[in-house]
């Protein structure tokens, strides 16, 4: 192995370790900042003050919004950096091994698939099915 190898190694290998880090990060915020939001939507509702209806249907609609942005970064993240990423560090370090299911057709496999995509359209739904009674 030369030592341009060995170069493209150490990027795509601390490149992974930063895009896994921001995976977590990003879901951690996303997961606190959502369960504010339904914690003030079910104080909100709990009150049963008719005048306060507009404020529930506000936090619903933010709380929509942000389960879109949520979504909508995770779909790039995992379609545009996630995928590549991974084909390139299986070529430059070959002791990293990675299933099938995460570079592939069947990422449903994947749990960041998972924490990417479905969780955040788990939250999408529950708000939709929230504002919707």
């Amino acid at each position: 192995m030369n030592e341009a190898d060995t170069k493209d190694r150490e990027f795509y290998w601390a490149w992974a370790l930063h895009e896994e880090n921001l995976l977590t990060n990003r879901g951690n915020f996303f997961l606190v900042g959502q369960s504010m939001l339904f914690a003030a939507f079910a104080s909100l509702r709990a009150t049963g003050n008719v005048q306060l209806r507009a404020s529930i249907v506000v936090f619903g609609l933010l709380g929509i919004f942000v389960a879109i942005i949520w979504l909508g970064i995770g779909i790039g993240h995992y379609k545009l950096t996630r995928v590549a990423l991974l084909d390139k560090l299986v070529e430059h370090e070959p002791r990293y091994l990675v299933p099938a299911s995460s570079r592939r057709k069947t990422a449903i496999l994947s749990s960041n698939f998972w924490i990417s995509v479905i969780v955040p359209f788990g939250v999408l739904i529950a708000w939709i099915a929230l504002l919707a009674v």
